[in-house]
């Protein structure tokens, strides 16, 4: 049955845009904070209609084993063509020293491969254990900035998406690229990277031109 069979909201719509086209997962309290704000019964609110996306095939209800979310007030590095690069070591530093906290079960919603269909982009891959933190990062990163600028929902062009178009292959692909008319700009959430990841990322970019952040 078709998105417009089952007269989903333009809400619906939003968060299966995003769990399809932008990125691999969401938690429900995030789903609750980003289109429910401000109710008090949010997170009871987002569980049910997710509920009900999972029911009609759309979406599905996991949980993950994942690190509590960190606050993402800026982007740790910024690069761009012509500039000289990070202090890798002491970047890797920075962003390993974050995670101090135990890990916790966090109920999570991915897309469905039909809804991965409907709406022109992935789903049906849940975050492998290893993935599970560092793919709702990647969400609450993209949520941040959304908010910010509205527009950015349209530029984001994931992961998946980016390998799907050929982008890349044989390369480990950035987890998102933002696309504008003024130009592309690459999006990274560090989780503990290393020293020699952060610097293979830099080359990556530095091949391409593409200016980046490491948040």
């Amino acid at each position: 049955m078709s998105p417009a069979a089952l007269k989903l909201t333009p809400r619906d719509r939003e968060i299966l845009d995003v769990l399809t086209l932008r990125v691999r997962a969401l938690s429900v309290a995030q789903i609750a904070q980003t289109w429910w704000p401000g109710r008090r019964d949010a997170l009871a609110l987002a569980r049910s209609r997710v509920k009900e996306l999972q029911r009609d095939g759309l979406a599905e209800i996991l949980s993950l084993t994942a690190h509590p979310e960190i606050p993402l007030e800026g982007p740790l590095a910024r690069w761009s063509p012509k500039e000289p690069a990070s202090d890798f070591g002491e970047l890797s530093h920075k962003l390993k020293s974050r995670w101090t906290m135990a890990p916790e079960s966090v109920a999570a919603v991915i897309a469905t491969r039909e809804a991965g269909h409907w709406f022109g982009g992935s789903g049906g891959r849940a975050p492998r254990p290893s993935e599970a933190t560092h793919d709702l990062h990647v969400g609450a990163l993209f949520l941040k900035l959304r908010a910010e600028d509205p527009a950015l929902t349209a530029a984001w062009t994931s992961e998946a998406t980016l390998y799907g178009a050929g982008e890349g292959r044989g390369d480990r692909l950035p987890d998102a690229m933002i696309v504008r008319r003024s130009g592309r700009r690459v999006i990274e959430f560090g989780g503990a990277y290393s020293k020699s990841k952060l610097i293979e990322f830099h080359d990556f970019c530095q091949r391409r031109n593409l200016p980046y952040e490491v948040w």
